[in-house]
């Protein structure tokens, strides 16, 4: 079934919640707004973001409030009133079911959580999910252990999520002395510097990415890490290269989320051909480990 037919439908629903976040909005509300019945709204939401409308709306909430206690010194009471919550109870247990502590705790820690926002839904997002831009079940496979040789800098989250798939396009069109030196296949190793898992890092934190290959031909040369031999959860992201963070967010936002992994990966790397490759037929492989591991050694 082409699942495009309903972006139109969508987006109203998600303009409809985003609208209406602060009143009793509900997901039969929505599917009055993309002109559904709310049965075949619930069907087809689910099936194409992996959650339902209203886990959904709940998490955009919870997520604007958690801004909102960054950057107001209003009581956190006020606030979670204002978007709904009258019980303080309900609330301050799900504002620590999706950020792993208390609203105060938050407000005391002072940083976001980059993938344990609730991300808008935006056109780009739902077009990219829509068309197939990203696999929504991942292949399992078992990798044997490897090395990827390359050059390494630290970026910012921002940074990483909108440029990794630019860094490989460039690589694949014969610039810098990645392209120079790889074979058939450039990986990117993308690692949390500082959090104890990728869902944990922070949105003012870094990720160690590493833009290289397994036959590194110039000796000596290059930052070395090592993958793990295990599982992995394999993803396939097809399209532009500016919409991997949608991808991103939809592995480590809703699949992570659903899955609730014991032990969240603290780092996972793409692989993608090394040339031919344009930024309209763009495609990457993403691997997420999913056995117990540390960050890749040198």
């Amino acid at each position: 079934m082409k699942y495009t037919v309903y972006e139109k439908n969508i987006n109203r629903a998600v303009a409809y919640v985003e609208k209406n976040i602060k009143t009793n909005v509900s997901y039969a509300g929505a599917a009055l707004a993309a002109g559904m019945s709310p049965d075949n709204f619930w069907r087809v939401f689910k099936k194409l973001f992996k959650e339902t409308a209203v886990s959904y709306i709940r998490g955009r909430k919870l997520t604007l409030i958690a801004k909102k206690i960054l950057k107001t010194r209003r009581s956190i009471n006020e606030i979670s009133y204002e978007y709904g919550y009258e019980s303080q109870e309900v609330f301050t247990r799900s504002f620590k079911k999706r950020f792993g502590m208390t609203p105060a705790a938050y407000r005391k820690k002072g940083r976001r959580f980059y993938f344990l926002e609730k991300h808008r839904l935006d056109e780009v997002s739902v077009r990219h999910i829509l068309c197939g831009g990203i696999s929504l079940e991942p292949k399992i496979v078992r990798i044997k252990e490897f090395k990827i040789r390359g050059i390494g800098r630290r970026l910012r989250v921002n940074g990483c999520v909108k440029n990794s798939g630019k860094a490989f396009i460039k690589a694949g069109e014969g610039r810098g002395e990645t392209a120079k030196n790889c074979g058939r296949k450039i990986f990117a190793y993308i690692e949390a510097v500082k959090s104890s898992g990728i869902r944990q890092i922070l949105a003012d934190d870094e990720f160690f990415v590493l833009i290289g290959c397994e036959k590194w031909k110039l000796p000596g040369a290059g930052t070395v890490k090592k993958i793990g031999a295990g599982r992995y959860a394999k993803f396939m992201h097809r399209g532009p290269p500016e919409n991997t963070p949608v991808s991103y967010r939809y592995i480590f936002g809703n699949w992570m989320e659903k899955k609730n992994l014991k032990n969240q990966p603290a780092y996972f790397f793409e692989c993608a051909a090394a040339r031919g490759r344009t930024a309209e037929k763009f495609q990457t492989e993403i691997y997420i480990p999913l056995m117990r591991q540390g960050k890749g050694r040198g």
